[in-house]
């Protein structure tokens, strides 16, 4: 489960062969590691092999479902509400090798969606999915059911066109001038950092620049997927698996205004179509240039959040850098880069396409070499 802002505001292909395909081998392991504690993980990370091409078959929409797949696959309506004890789960980092349970989870997904479905699922996707619901007591199923529904919602909505033919939204000039956003450093482990301002521009203008609430969603999906695409290209440098960022939101300018129904519903939705298409991808949300008013509200409030959404958050002033150097943050320009404006996204996915090639990025293939191995022999 991953935070917003609106998260906190809210609360009032075709088969492939073996070696291409998703494979895994059992990692007979268990891991406790903590998030809030990874700085005391001694082992080394294990790096990334060379990723397969996309098969050619899978270069269209993500197809959710095969030409046969189990009858008895989990739905989301029939699934066990969550309980408290859940919450209490720790997760492995995301460089950590599938462990013996998640392997078995995997081998389940594809029973339920079948293989066709199995294999034209990004990869990247399959392990934040099964990360992000193994909190839950029926999490192989829970796994699978909101999985197939992000699968079905990028076949409807296109979504796969961003990377494979680098296809931007109509209006993202206008985007990155009223939303700006973009990479602006890393943590100590390598993780991106990624900047958000929503609230400099004047709410009417917002509104107003984009022709309803699909439209902006859309926008915010390309965004969303060249951090994918960047999350790839920077596991492949560095050799291991990262998939979360630690986002910085920035709310200098909120005021009143934003109080409005529309920019509340707005943002709304594009928080919960966040959290449901892309879960298991944000470790920390720094919130920067919180008025005083809001510390003092989520303070309030914080107790009747999400405990896993609650955990992520920390709210800061004009003075965040504290916070900064408590998540390990290094920023590329220093401090003067968020008061100014980050590279936009639409230059950092033109850059990584040249870089790697669309094919190579639409996999997301951040299994390691034992993970591939294993699912041709589960």
């Amino acid at each position: 489960m991953d935070v917003d802002l609106v998260d906190v505001l809210a609360t009032r292909p075709a088969h492939t062969s073996a070696a291409s395909a998703p494979t895994f081998r059992v990692v007979a392991q268990s891991y406790t590691h903590d998030e809030g504690h990874e700085g005391h993980a001694t082992r080394a990370p294990p790096s990334l092999p060379p990723s397969p091409p996309l098969p050619l078959e899978a270069e269209g929409p993500v197809k959710s479902r095969a030409a046969s797949p189990d009858p008895d696959r989990p739905t989301i309506a029939l699934l066990a509400p969550e309980t408290k004890a859940d919450m209490q789960a720790k997760r492995p980092l995301e460089w950590d090798p599938l462990s013996l349970q998640e392997i078995e989870t995997a081998t389940a997904i594809r029973g339920w969606l079948g293989e066709e479905a199995f294999a034209a699922c990004p990869a990247d996707l399959l392990i934040t999915f099964i990360r992000g619901y193994a909190y839950r007591s029926d999490a192989p199923r829970a796994a699978c059911a909101y999985l197939e529904q992000s699968l079905r919602w990028r076949q409807g909505a296109g979504v796969d066109s961003t990377i494979l033919l680098g296809e931007a939204p109509p209006r993202l000039a206008a985007c990155d001038r009223l939303c700006v956003s973009g990479p602006v450093g890393e943590d100590r482990h390598g993780r991106l950092v990624v900047y958000d301002a929503f609230c400099r521009a004047p709410v009417s203008e917002l509104l107003d620049a984009f022709e309803d609430d699909d439209d902006f969603v859309r926008h915010m999906v390309y965004r969303r997927e060249a951090l994918r695409a960047a999350n790839y290209s920077r596991s492949k440098r560095m050799g291991k698996r990262v998939y979360k960022v630690i986002s910085i939101v920035d709310l200098q300018g909120l005021g009143l205004s934003h109080l409005d129904k529309r920019f509340y519903a707005r943002f709304k939705r594009f928080s919960s179509d966040f959290g449901a298409y892309y879960p298991e991808t944000t470790l920390k949300t720094i919130i920067i240039n919180a008025p005083r008013a809001f510390t003092l509200f989520w303070a309030a409030l914080r107790p009747f959040v999400h405990p896993i959404t609650a955990a992520k958050v920390a709210v800061a002033g004009s003075n965040y850098s504290a916070a900064l150097r408590e998540a390990g943050v290094t920023l590329d320009g220093g401090v003067d880069q968020i008061i100014g404006s980050p590279p936009t996204w639409s230059s950092v996915l033109a850059a990584l396409r040249a870089e790697h090639g669309p094919s190579e990025l639409a996999t997301g293939n951040l299994l390691l070499a034992e993970e591939r191995a294993a699912l041709s022999h589960g």
